[in-house]
Protein backbone atom coordinates (compact mmCIF):
# COMPACT_ATOMS: atom_id res chain seq x y z
CA UNK A 1 0.00 0.00 0.00
CA UNK A 2 3.19 2.16 0.69
CA UNK A 3 4.31 1.26 -2.34
CA UNK A 4 1.50 2.50 -4.33
CA UNK A 5 1.52 6.18 -2.54
CA UNK A 6 4.90 6.68 -3.36
CA UNK A 7 4.57 5.24 -7.12
CA UNK A 8 1.51 7.96 -7.12
CA UNK A 9 3.50 10.76 -5.69
CA UNK A 10 6.59 10.13 -7.92
CA UNK A 11 4.29 10.16 -10.76
CA UNK A 12 3.00 13.32 -9.82
CA UNK A 13 6.70 14.75 -9.46
CA UNK A 14 7.99 13.38 -12.75
CA UNK A 15 4.90 15.02 -14.40
CA UNK A 16 5.49 18.55 -12.86
CA UNK A 17 9.14 17.82 -13.73
CA UNK A 18 7.55 17.40 -17.30
CA UNK A 19 6.23 20.53 -17.46
CA UNK A 20 8.73 22.23 -15.83
CA UNK A 21 10.96 21.16 -18.60
CA UNK A 22 8.37 22.29 -21.21
CA UNK A 23 8.35 25.55 -19.84
CA UNK A 24 11.70 25.79 -19.87
CA UNK A 25 12.50 24.58 -23.75
CA UNK A 26 9.84 27.09 -24.39
CA UNK A 27 11.57 30.10 -22.51
CA UNK A 28 14.98 28.72 -24.25
CA UNK A 29 13.11 28.75 -27.82
CA UNK A 30 11.81 32.02 -27.03
CA UNK A 31 15.33 33.22 -25.81
CA UNK A 32 17.09 31.70 -28.85
CA UNK A 33 15.12 33.53 -30.91
CA UNK A 34 16.07 36.72 -29.00
CA UNK A 35 19.28 36.03 -29.35
CA UNK A 36 19.09 34.97 -32.94
CA UNK A 37 17.47 38.83 -33.45
CA UNK A 38 20.45 40.48 -31.60
CA UNK A 39 22.84 38.81 -33.54
CA UNK A 40 21.55 40.26 -36.67
CA UNK A 41 21.63 43.51 -35.20
CA UNK A 42 25.14 42.80 -33.63
CA UNK A 43 25.64 42.65 -37.42
CA UNK A 44 23.81 45.93 -38.36
CA UNK A 45 26.08 48.03 -35.87
CA UNK A 46 29.58 48.47 -37.78
CA UNK A 47 27.33 49.56 -41.12
CA UNK A 48 25.27 52.06 -38.95
CA UNK A 49 29.09 53.15 -37.79
CA UNK A 50 30.14 53.35 -41.23
CA UNK A 51 27.14 55.51 -42.22
CA UNK A 52 27.63 57.48 -38.99
CA UNK A 53 30.96 58.11 -39.67
CA UNK A 54 30.43 59.09 -43.19
CA UNK A 55 27.57 61.77 -42.20
CA UNK A 56 30.29 62.85 -39.66
CA UNK A 57 33.01 63.89 -42.41
CA UNK A 58 30.47 65.56 -44.76
CA UNK A 59 29.50 67.42 -41.87
CA UNK A 60 32.67 68.61 -41.10
CA UNK A 61 32.82 69.30 -44.77
CA UNK A 62 30.33 71.45 -45.61
CA UNK A 63 31.22 73.54 -42.15
CA UNK A 64 34.68 74.34 -44.20
CA UNK A 65 32.90 74.99 -47.10
CA UNK A 66 30.64 77.05 -45.28
CA UNK A 67 33.72 78.47 -43.69
CA UNK A 68 35.02 79.20 -46.84
CA UNK A 69 32.27 80.84 -48.72
CA UNK A 70 31.70 83.62 -45.94
CA UNK A 71 35.75 84.37 -45.94
CA UNK A 72 35.06 84.89 -49.71
CA UNK A 73 31.62 86.72 -48.73
CA UNK A 74 33.98 88.66 -46.41
CA UNK A 75 36.54 89.74 -49.20
CA UNK A 76 34.24 90.00 -51.71
CA UNK A 77 32.05 92.70 -49.48
CA UNK A 78 35.88 94.15 -49.58
CA UNK A 79 36.82 94.66 -52.93
CA UNK A 80 33.30 95.84 -54.08
CA UNK A 81 33.85 98.62 -51.17
CA UNK A 82 37.29 99.43 -52.38
CA UNK A 83 35.56 99.50 -55.90
CA UNK A 84 32.50 101.72 -55.17
CA UNK A 85 35.86 103.83 -53.15
CA UNK A 86 37.19 103.93 -56.52
CA UNK A 87 34.13 104.83 -58.42
CA UNK A 88 33.35 107.49 -56.65
CA UNK A 89 36.45 109.27 -56.54
CA UNK A 90 36.53 108.79 -60.52
CA UNK A 91 32.99 110.02 -60.42
CA UNK A 92 34.44 113.17 -58.32
CA UNK A 93 37.30 113.16 -60.68
CA UNK A 94 35.23 113.05 -63.79
CA UNK A 95 32.93 115.45 -62.23
CA UNK A 96 35.91 118.46 -61.39
CA UNK A 97 36.83 117.83 -65.16
CA UNK A 98 33.88 118.79 -66.22
CA UNK A 99 33.31 121.36 -64.20
CA UNK A 100 37.09 122.06 -65.39
CA UNK A 101 35.94 121.74 -69.25
CA UNK A 102 32.86 124.52 -68.58
CA UNK A 103 35.52 126.39 -67.25
CA UNK A 104 37.19 126.11 -70.22
CA UNK A 105 34.64 126.46 -72.79
CA UNK A 106 33.66 129.94 -71.00
CA UNK A 107 37.02 131.08 -71.41
CA UNK A 108 37.02 130.18 -75.42
CA UNK A 109 34.02 131.79 -75.62
CA UNK A 110 35.76 134.85 -74.36
CA UNK A 111 38.71 134.36 -76.67
CA UNK A 112 36.36 134.05 -79.62
CA UNK A 113 34.28 137.15 -78.31
CA UNK A 114 37.47 138.97 -78.25
CA UNK A 115 38.47 137.66 -81.77
CA UNK A 116 35.55 138.74 -83.11
CA UNK A 117 35.92 142.39 -81.78
CA UNK A 118 39.42 142.53 -83.60
CA UNK A 119 37.94 140.88 -86.45
CA UNK A 120 35.75 143.34 -86.37
CA UNK A 121 38.08 146.00 -86.48
CA UNK A 122 40.08 144.08 -89.12
CA UNK A 123 37.36 144.44 -91.42
CA UNK A 124 36.60 148.07 -90.80
CA UNK A 125 40.60 148.98 -91.66
CA UNK A 126 40.07 146.81 -94.50
CA UNK A 127 36.88 149.03 -95.88
CA UNK A 128 38.72 152.12 -94.94
CA UNK A 129 41.96 151.17 -96.58
CA UNK A 130 39.32 150.19 -99.53
CA UNK A 131 38.09 154.16 -99.04
CA UNK A 132 41.27 155.48 -99.24
CA UNK A 133 42.80 152.82 -102.73
CA UNK A 134 39.68 153.81 -104.15
CA UNK A 135 39.81 157.72 -103.69
CA UNK A 136 43.56 157.41 -105.09
CA UNK A 137 43.14 155.50 -107.63
CA UNK A 138 40.44 158.24 -108.47
CA UNK A 139 42.92 161.33 -108.08
CA UNK A 140 45.40 159.27 -110.02
CA UNK A 141 43.03 158.59 -112.73
CA UNK A 142 42.78 162.39 -112.79
CA UNK A 143 46.25 163.62 -112.00
CA UNK A 144 47.27 161.33 -115.01
CA UNK A 145 44.15 163.40 -117.45
CA UNK A 146 45.60 166.21 -116.27
CA UNK A 147 49.25 165.36 -117.41
CA UNK A 148 50.32 165.39 -114.07
CA UNK A 149 53.62 163.44 -114.59
CA UNK A 150 53.56 162.56 -110.51
CA UNK A 151 51.62 159.39 -110.79
CA UNK A 152 54.31 157.32 -109.84
CA UNK A 153 55.50 158.40 -106.80
CA UNK A 154 51.72 159.51 -105.80
CA UNK A 155 51.02 155.62 -106.86
CA UNK A 156 54.20 154.51 -104.01
CA UNK A 157 53.63 156.60 -101.40
CA UNK A 158 49.99 155.19 -101.63
CA UNK A 159 50.91 151.57 -101.49
CA UNK A 160 53.17 152.69 -98.81
CA UNK A 161 50.50 154.20 -96.88
CA UNK A 162 48.53 151.27 -97.16
CA UNK A 163 51.19 148.93 -96.32
CA UNK A 164 51.63 150.91 -92.93
CA UNK A 165 48.05 151.25 -92.18
CA UNK A 166 47.45 147.24 -92.57
CA UNK A 167 50.46 146.66 -90.68
CA UNK A 168 49.71 148.52 -87.53
CA UNK A 169 46.07 147.42 -87.40
CA UNK A 170 46.05 146.37 -83.72
CA UNK A 171 45.27 142.42 -82.80
CA UNK A 172 45.16 143.02 -79.39
CA UNK A 173 47.35 140.94 -76.49
CA UNK A 174 45.08 137.69 -76.88
CA UNK A 175 46.38 134.76 -75.97
CA UNK A 176 44.50 131.75 -77.50
CA UNK A 177 45.07 127.93 -78.25
CA UNK A 178 46.06 126.36 -81.42
CA UNK A 179 42.65 125.02 -81.82
CA UNK A 180 41.42 128.79 -81.76
CA UNK A 181 43.70 129.77 -84.58
CA UNK A 182 42.23 127.85 -87.27
CA UNK A 183 38.65 129.30 -85.93
CA UNK A 184 40.10 132.72 -86.29
CA UNK A 185 41.57 132.28 -89.86
CA UNK A 186 38.05 131.48 -90.95
CA UNK A 187 36.95 134.15 -89.37
CA UNK A 188 39.50 136.41 -90.56
CA UNK A 189 38.60 134.60 -94.12
CA UNK A 190 35.00 135.55 -93.55
CA UNK A 191 35.59 139.27 -92.90
CA UNK A 192 37.89 139.86 -95.79
CA UNK A 193 35.20 138.01 -98.08
CA UNK A 194 32.20 140.14 -96.85
CA UNK A 195 34.64 142.99 -96.83
CA UNK A 196 35.50 142.68 -100.44
CA UNK A 197 31.74 142.57 -101.66
CA UNK A 198 31.66 144.28 -105.04
CA UNK A 199 29.52 147.27 -105.17
CA UNK A 200 28.83 149.58 -108.01
CA UNK A 201 31.47 151.92 -107.15
CA UNK A 202 33.70 148.99 -107.01
CA UNK A 203 33.45 147.99 -110.70
CA UNK A 204 35.04 151.88 -111.37
CA UNK A 205 38.03 150.09 -109.14
CA UNK A 206 41.13 149.22 -112.27
CA UNK A 207 42.64 145.85 -111.65
CA UNK A 208 45.67 146.55 -110.57
CA UNK A 209 43.68 147.94 -107.37
CA UNK A 210 42.28 145.11 -106.78
CA UNK A 211 45.15 142.49 -106.83
CA UNK A 212 46.92 145.42 -104.69
CA UNK A 213 43.92 144.79 -102.28
CA UNK A 214 43.84 141.18 -102.05
CA UNK A 215 47.93 140.78 -101.99
CA UNK A 216 47.46 142.89 -98.70
CA UNK A 217 44.06 140.81 -97.34
CA UNK A 218 46.55 137.58 -97.76
CA UNK A 219 49.87 139.44 -96.21
CA UNK A 220 47.65 141.10 -93.26
CA UNK A 221 45.73 137.29 -92.07
CA UNK A 222 49.22 135.37 -92.92
CA UNK A 223 50.51 137.86 -90.13
CA UNK A 224 48.17 137.96 -87.80
CA UNK A 225 48.17 133.78 -87.66
CA UNK A 226 51.87 133.58 -87.43
CA UNK A 227 51.79 136.84 -84.87
CA UNK A 228 49.74 133.85 -83.05
CA UNK A 229 51.10 130.88 -83.91
CA UNK A 230 54.86 131.98 -82.98
CA UNK A 231 53.59 133.71 -79.00
CA UNK A 232 52.23 130.19 -78.33
CA UNK A 233 55.41 128.19 -79.84
CA UNK A 234 57.26 130.92 -77.11
CA UNK A 235 55.06 129.85 -74.29
CA UNK A 236 55.40 125.97 -74.61
CA UNK A 237 59.20 126.38 -74.84
CA UNK A 238 59.09 128.36 -72.14
CA UNK A 239 56.92 125.55 -70.19
CA UNK A 240 59.34 123.21 -71.62
CA UNK A 241 62.46 125.53 -70.33
CA UNK A 242 60.91 125.21 -66.37
CA UNK A 243 59.90 121.73 -66.75
CA UNK A 244 63.44 120.70 -67.33
CA UNK A 245 65.15 123.19 -64.81
CA UNK A 246 63.24 121.51 -62.56
CA UNK A 247 63.98 117.88 -63.34
CA UNK A 248 67.74 119.19 -63.56
CA UNK A 249 67.37 120.69 -59.47
CA UNK A 250 65.73 117.72 -58.64
CA UNK A 251 68.57 115.27 -59.67
CA UNK A 252 71.36 117.59 -58.42
CA UNK A 253 69.50 118.33 -54.86
CA UNK A 254 68.90 115.60 -52.80
CA UNK A 255 65.61 115.11 -51.64
CA UNK A 256 64.75 114.13 -48.34
CA UNK A 257 62.41 111.15 -48.54
CA UNK A 258 58.73 111.00 -46.81
CA UNK A 259 59.79 108.66 -44.28
CA UNK A 260 62.96 111.33 -42.72
CA UNK A 261 59.62 113.40 -41.64
CA UNK A 262 57.83 113.38 -38.23
CA UNK A 263 55.15 115.50 -36.67
CA UNK A 264 53.57 116.92 -33.26
CA UNK A 265 51.48 119.67 -32.35
CA UNK A 266 53.54 122.64 -31.75
CA UNK A 267 56.85 121.18 -30.39
CA UNK A 268 58.06 118.74 -33.29
CA UNK A 269 58.04 118.41 -36.87
CA UNK A 270 55.62 117.12 -39.53
CA UNK A 271 55.09 113.37 -40.23
CA UNK A 272 55.26 112.08 -43.82
CA UNK A 273 54.35 109.13 -44.98
CA UNK A 274 56.00 107.91 -48.47
CA UNK A 275 53.54 107.94 -51.30
CA UNK A 276 52.09 104.37 -51.24
CA UNK A 277 50.64 104.97 -54.97
CA UNK A 278 52.67 105.06 -58.47
CA UNK A 279 51.60 107.96 -60.72
CA UNK A 280 51.37 107.60 -64.42
CA UNK A 281 53.10 109.42 -66.89
CA UNK A 282 50.43 111.79 -67.45
CA UNK A 283 49.92 112.74 -64.14
CA UNK A 284 53.57 112.83 -63.59
CA UNK A 285 53.17 115.60 -66.52
CA UNK A 286 50.57 117.54 -65.11
CA UNK A 287 52.45 117.19 -61.61
CA UNK A 288 55.34 118.97 -62.70
CA UNK A 289 53.15 121.76 -64.06
CA UNK A 290 51.40 122.23 -60.80
CA UNK A 291 55.04 121.90 -59.11
CA UNK A 292 56.32 124.59 -61.39
CA UNK A 293 53.70 126.93 -61.17
CA UNK A 294 53.32 126.24 -57.49
CA UNK A 295 57.16 127.97 -57.41
CA UNK A 296 56.41 130.49 -59.17
CA UNK A 297 53.76 131.83 -57.69
CA UNK A 298 55.16 131.14 -53.91
CA UNK A 299 58.22 133.14 -55.19
CA UNK A 300 56.52 136.26 -55.61
CA UNK A 301 56.78 138.75 -52.34
CA UNK A 302 52.76 139.66 -51.44
CA UNK A 303 52.04 142.68 -52.63
CA UNK A 304 49.34 145.20 -50.18
CA UNK A 305 47.19 144.99 -53.24
CA UNK A 306 47.19 140.96 -52.09
CA UNK A 307 45.88 141.79 -49.19
CA UNK A 308 42.68 143.59 -50.84
CA UNK A 309 40.29 141.42 -53.02
CA UNK A 310 38.86 142.30 -56.25
CA UNK A 311 35.29 141.23 -55.12
CA UNK A 312 35.89 144.01 -52.09
CA UNK A 313 37.01 146.63 -55.38
CA UNK A 314 34.02 145.59 -57.06
CA UNK A 315 31.57 145.68 -54.24
CA UNK A 316 32.94 149.31 -53.44
CA UNK A 317 32.50 150.68 -57.14
CA UNK A 318 29.28 148.80 -57.79
CA UNK A 319 26.58 145.95 -56.26
CA UNK A 320 26.56 142.48 -57.55
CA UNK A 321 23.23 143.05 -59.03
CA UNK A 322 24.11 145.67 -61.21
CA UNK A 323 26.93 143.58 -62.93
CA UNK A 324 26.01 142.74 -66.10
CA UNK A 325 26.10 138.97 -66.77
CA UNK A 326 29.31 138.02 -69.44
CA UNK A 327 30.78 141.20 -68.83
CA UNK A 328 34.02 142.12 -67.30
CA UNK A 329 33.53 143.10 -63.79
CA UNK A 330 31.03 139.80 -63.36
CA UNK A 331 33.84 137.54 -64.60
CA UNK A 332 36.51 138.66 -62.96
CA UNK A 333 34.17 138.66 -59.31
CA UNK A 334 33.41 135.23 -60.53
CA UNK A 335 37.08 134.61 -60.72
CA UNK A 336 38.17 136.11 -57.34
CA UNK A 337 35.17 133.60 -55.68
CA UNK A 338 36.61 130.73 -57.29
CA UNK A 339 40.17 131.65 -56.18
CA UNK A 340 39.01 132.81 -52.32
CA UNK A 341 37.17 129.39 -52.43
CA UNK A 342 40.47 127.36 -53.36
CA UNK A 343 42.22 129.02 -51.05
CA UNK A 344 39.55 128.34 -48.08
CA UNK A 345 39.38 124.92 -49.22
CA UNK A 346 43.13 124.30 -48.91
CA UNK A 347 43.45 126.53 -45.37
CA UNK A 348 40.43 123.80 -44.58
CA UNK A 349 42.07 120.88 -45.47
CA UNK A 350 45.52 122.02 -43.61
CA UNK A 351 43.44 122.09 -40.29
CA UNK A 352 42.07 119.26 -40.43
CA UNK A 353 45.29 117.38 -40.47
CA UNK A 354 46.33 119.78 -38.19
CA UNK A 355 43.68 118.39 -35.74
CA UNK A 356 44.11 114.63 -36.84
CA UNK A 357 48.00 114.82 -36.56
CA UNK A 358 47.53 116.59 -33.10
CA UNK A 359 44.90 113.66 -32.07
CA UNK A 360 46.77 110.72 -33.46
CA UNK A 361 49.89 112.38 -30.95
CA UNK A 362 48.01 112.32 -28.10
CA UNK A 363 46.87 108.93 -28.55
CA UNK A 364 50.35 107.81 -28.89
CA UNK A 365 51.91 109.81 -26.41
CA UNK A 366 52.08 107.28 -23.81
CA UNK A 367 53.89 104.97 -25.71
CA UNK A 368 51.28 101.53 -25.60
CA UNK A 369 49.26 102.52 -29.19
CA UNK A 370 51.09 102.54 -32.29
CA UNK A 371 50.97 105.09 -34.56
CA UNK A 372 48.31 102.88 -37.23
CA UNK A 373 46.02 101.85 -34.10
CA UNK A 374 45.43 105.33 -33.44
CA UNK A 375 44.96 106.50 -36.86
CA UNK A 376 42.13 103.70 -37.38
CA UNK A 377 40.56 104.79 -33.57
CA UNK A 378 39.99 108.30 -34.94
CA UNK A 379 38.65 106.66 -38.33
CA UNK A 380 36.22 104.62 -36.48
CA UNK A 381 34.94 107.54 -34.31
CA UNK A 382 34.43 110.05 -37.29
CA UNK A 383 32.86 107.25 -39.09
CA UNK A 384 29.09 107.70 -37.31
CA UNK A 385 29.29 111.59 -38.01
CA UNK A 386 30.49 111.03 -41.79
CA UNK A 387 27.58 110.70 -44.59
CA UNK A 388 27.04 106.91 -45.51
CA UNK A 389 28.74 106.90 -49.02
CA UNK A 390 32.24 107.90 -47.06
CA UNK A 391 33.90 104.25 -46.87
CA UNK A 392 36.71 103.91 -43.96
CA UNK A 393 39.37 103.49 -47.21
CA UNK A 394 38.45 106.46 -48.78
CA UNK A 395 38.71 108.68 -45.46
CA UNK A 396 41.88 106.68 -44.55
CA UNK A 397 42.62 108.06 -48.26
CA UNK A 398 41.75 111.75 -47.61
CA UNK A 399 43.16 112.25 -45.16
CA UNK A 400 46.86 111.21 -46.31
CA UNK A 401 46.38 113.94 -48.93
CA UNK A 402 45.39 116.24 -46.53
CA UNK A 403 48.90 116.00 -44.87
CA UNK A 404 50.45 117.70 -48.51
CA UNK A 405 48.59 120.81 -47.05
CA UNK A 406 49.84 120.22 -43.70
CA UNK A 407 53.72 119.75 -45.07
CA UNK A 408 53.59 122.38 -47.67
CA UNK A 409 52.13 125.61 -45.28
CA UNK A 410 53.14 123.95 -41.50
CA UNK A 411 55.72 124.55 -39.20
CA UNK A 412 58.69 123.71 -41.11
CA UNK A 413 56.89 124.50 -44.73
CA UNK A 414 56.51 127.95 -46.26
CA UNK A 415 54.14 129.13 -43.59
CA UNK A 416 49.83 129.86 -43.77
CA UNK A 417 50.51 133.34 -45.14
CA UNK A 418 51.34 132.27 -48.65
CA UNK A 419 48.46 130.43 -49.15
CA UNK A 420 46.68 133.78 -50.58
CA UNK A 421 49.73 133.69 -53.50
CA UNK A 422 48.16 130.28 -54.38
CA UNK A 423 46.12 129.72 -57.37
CA UNK A 424 45.96 126.15 -57.64
CA UNK A 425 43.37 123.76 -56.01
CA UNK A 426 43.40 121.70 -52.79
CA UNK A 427 42.67 118.35 -55.19
CA UNK A 428 45.86 119.72 -57.52
CA UNK A 429 48.76 120.02 -54.77
CA UNK A 430 47.17 116.87 -52.60
CA UNK A 431 48.57 114.81 -55.91
CA UNK A 432 51.97 116.31 -55.34
CA UNK A 433 54.15 113.42 -54.48
CA UNK A 434 56.34 114.47 -50.95
CA UNK A 435 59.60 114.75 -52.81
CA UNK A 436 57.68 117.31 -55.60
CA UNK A 437 56.25 119.20 -52.05
CA UNK A 438 59.85 119.11 -50.42
CA UNK A 439 61.28 120.72 -53.72
CA UNK A 440 58.48 123.61 -53.56
CA UNK A 441 59.39 124.20 -49.88
CA UNK A 442 63.34 124.46 -50.51
CA UNK A 443 63.04 126.25 -53.82
CA UNK A 444 60.12 128.86 -51.86
CA UNK A 445 62.02 129.91 -48.71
Amino acid sequence: MSNTQSNDSLRELNAKLLAEIGELRKKFAEIKVENDELKDKNTEIPELRRKFAEIETERTELKAKIAELLKQGVEENKRRDAENAELKIRIEELEKNKADSSAENVRRDVEITEIKAEIVKLRDNNEENKELTFLQSDNISKEMVSGNGKNNNTIDSNNNTMNSNTSEAPFGNIQVSDSVVDQLNNEVGRAVTSGDAPSDNANTESLEDKETDGFLDEVHKKKISDEIRERKREEKLHRESIAQDSLISRNIKTVPSGNDQSHVTSKTEVSVEQDDDMIPGESLDENQIVEQGLIHELCSSISPEDNVSSTEIISSCVSLENLISGSAQHLSYLFETAIKSSQQEILDWYNYSFEFESKVDALMADGRIKDKTARSMIYKEMKPFLPTKITQANLRKKTHRARKHLMLFGENGIGLDKIKLVSYSATEISKLTNAQIQNVIDQSI
